[in-house]
């Protein structure tokens, strides 16, 4: 067959022609595209983003307002972390670096890679600037020790509170022979993992007052000039011996070991106001002329007659008393009875009749009973108590009579809900009253760490304060 005729030259050039028309074409319509994507990026930029136009001051200013206000004593396990703000853009990376106040309390924990951890450390401390800063830091192995505090050493006079977690002796820089001081420390923690002998030099802080020692006992501290004290897993000798050097404690939290010292002089602490003992007997070896505030959490056959003893030799005046164990209605009200000038009682894990309620509640509610109390606190209880005996309570102690207090906040919690569910609601119109009243009414049912964790019940955060410390009573 004959082979089709080839195209002219002439259509080839008009061919050429029309593809080069419609490149243009598509051309323009590309440039058009791209100038319109560039404007409504634009646009969404201003309205997604419109912080970013912010002047660097004011984006400062909300940083510090998210890292809330500064840490006074020890940094909190819930204090806002300022990293995911460097991990937004740029910008925001810039002003969170050079915002040294974002960066007050610094956290190491234990790695897998030292070194990982030392460049960690050393690139906080390059943000902190010439702030005082907050220092929780976990030294389970000794040899790291070594290596993190010389890096710390130049940022020492800085360092206004210190919490330590070791397994090994520790040992502090020096300069010219002479520890490093820490001039701006005012509180540390230590927690020993292991048991040891090992001393520990401390370097000078004349500023210190706050401490905390957990199964640690070779230290040496400026103890005369602490106004707290906690003490954890020493023998009850060892925690005497160190409060005889402690001539100006205000607040002392202590759990000893449980073993058995002979009768002796009672050591007095002529400033003490608040104790938080979870093992009792230490109670026997003091002498607490100014003590007002008193927590025990482990229940002995004896510590009734072993807080009267105190009191009694003591010539103190309790205003404050916390008792975290279970007791029965008729040892409770023995308990008390002596102390009629609280203001504030704490009680947890009833176990009694229901019917024992009436009169007990009755003698408070009359002012026969703590006639100067002001809260009053009853949690987990394990037997249930009449509403109607708690209403006329409050009722009486809202109006009292002359020489009675004001009852300001009570709070009643049961492992489980009202026998009368329909009764329970009766009584809920009730405390709203009381409510607007003034006085701060929480009742609810399940266990208490349930409760608070879940948001189940209908509680606001009520606090009986002990010392430093405030909790749930």
């Amino acid at each position: 067959m004959p082979n089709a005729a080839s195209p002219t030259n002439a259509q080839l050039r008009t061919h050429l022609a029309d593809i080069r028309a419609r490149i243009g074409t598509l051309e323009l319509e590309l440039a058009a595209l791209r100038a319109s994507e560039l404007s409504v990026s634009a646009t969404l930029d201003s309205i997604v983003y419109p912080v970013l136009t912010l002047p660097v001051e004011m984006t400062r200013e909300i940083f510090l307002h998210y890292a809330g206000p500064p840490i006074q004593q020890y940094p909190s396990q819930s204090s806002p972390n300022p990293l995911p703000l460097a991990a937004v853009c740029k910008l925001w990376r810039t002003v969170a670096l050079s915002c040294s106040q974002l960066w007050p309390a610094l956290r190491g924990q234990p790695s897998s890679d030292p070194e990982a951890l030392l460049n960690l450390l050393q690139s906080r401390l390059g943000r902190v600037g010439k702030l005082n800063f907050h220092l929780h830091m976990s030294l389970p192995l000794y040899t790291l020790g070594d290596k993190i505090l010389p890096i710390l050493a130049p940022y020492f006079t800085q360092l206004q509170s210190l919490q330590l977690i070791i397994s090994g002796p520790v040992c502090f820089p020096t300069l010219a022979g002479r520890m490093v001081p820490l001039s701006a420390l005012k509180a540390l923690v230590i927690d020993r993992i292991q048991d040891g002998e090992d001393q520990i030099s401390f370097p000078p802080c004349p500023k210190l007052h706050d401490v905390w020692l957990c199964r640690l006992t070779h230290i040496s501290l400026p103890w005369s000039q602490l106004t707290f004290l906690g003490l954890r897993g020493q023998s009850l000798g060892d925690c005497l011996n160190i409060l005889r050097q402690t001539s100006q404690l205000m607040t002392l939290n202590v759990t000893s070991e449980s073993d058995v010292m002979p009768p002796t002089t009672p050591l007095q602490l002529q400033h003490l106001r608040s104790l938080w003992t979870r093992t009792a007997p230490i109670i026997d070896h003091l002498i607490l002329p100014a003590l007002q505030d008193l927590k025990i959490e482990e229940l002995m056959e004896t510590v009734t007659s072993m807080v009267h003893d105190l009191v009694s030799r003591s010539g103190c005046i309790l205003r404050k008393v916390c008792l975290q164990f279970p007791m029965s209605l008729a040892d409770t009200e023995q308990f008390i009875l002596p102390l009629q000038r609280l203001t504030a009682l704490s009680l947890a894990g009833f176990h009694c009749n229901f019917s024992d309620w009436d009169p007990f509640l009755q003698q408070i509610a009359d002012g026969k009973l703590l006639p100067d109390l002001e809260m009053f606190l009853l949690n987990d209880v394990h037997t249930h108590i009449p509403i109607n005996s708690i209403l006329a309570m409050l009722d009486a102690r809202a109006n009292p009579p002359e020489g009675t207090a004001r009852l300001q906040s009570f709070r009643y919690s049961h492992w489980q809900p009202p026998l009368d569910d329909a009764h329970s609601h009766q009584a809920a119109e009730h405390i709203r009253k009381l409510r607007e009243r003034g006085m701060a009414v929480e009742l609810g049912w399940g266990p208490l760490w349930f409760r608070e964790t879940s948001g189940v019940g209908s509680y606001t955060t009520t606090h009986l304060t002990i010392g430093n410390d405030s909790y749930f009573g």
